[in-house]
């Protein structure tokens, strides 16, 4: 009867823990080893850092983005879904004007987050049902209507 092998002697040989380094590969190599660890190990820590900082700078704008639409549609309602776009600071925020609404009401903001309320550069109206699309948008002013972002002049049709 065999006996069963231990852990390492499972393993390749080049693999195996060994008593004693390999003449020729020691030091030297341990420390360029530590210092490309010591570099990987920097790098996702900026990498992290500066996503968290961004991630928080979205969060603040769309707090200023909800914001913004109580105070120019004179409806105070806490569902004001908002969409972001991380790479420009435009963002689209779109809720019902008043209870009884058959549409949802969508400003474009711009500008910068800091300050209280951002910029209304325009905006338009979405129905109900649907995405935020070309085809379910209409009514457009101001910059919305210069880009041509609605595909009707007025009413759903």
């Amino acid at each position: 009867m065999t006996s069963l092998p231990t852990t390492f002697e499972r393993l390749p040989p080049w693999l195996r823990p060994r008593d004693a380094e390999a003449p020729g590969s020691g030091r030297r190599r341990r420390l360029i080893e530590s210092a490309v660890l010591i570099a990987v190990g920097l790098l996702l820590a900026a990498a992290v850092t500066r996503d968290v900082v961004r991630q928080v700078g979205v969060d603040q704008r769309v707090v200023v983005d909800k914001r913004t639409w109580v105070h120019y549609t004179h409806r105070n309602i806490k569902l004001v879904p908002v969409l972001t776009n991380t790479r420009n600071n435009v963002d689209f925020a779109c809720g019902l004007p008043h209870p009884h609404a058959t549409y949802r009401f969508c400003l474009m903001l711009t500008g910068p987050s800091h300050t209280t309320y951002r910029h209304v550069a325009g905006g338009y109206r979405l129905q109900l049902t649907g995405f935020d699309v070309r085809a379910n948008r209409y009514d457009c002013f101001g910059q919305p209507r210069r880009e041509r972002l609605c595909a009707h002049r007025g009413g759903v049709g």
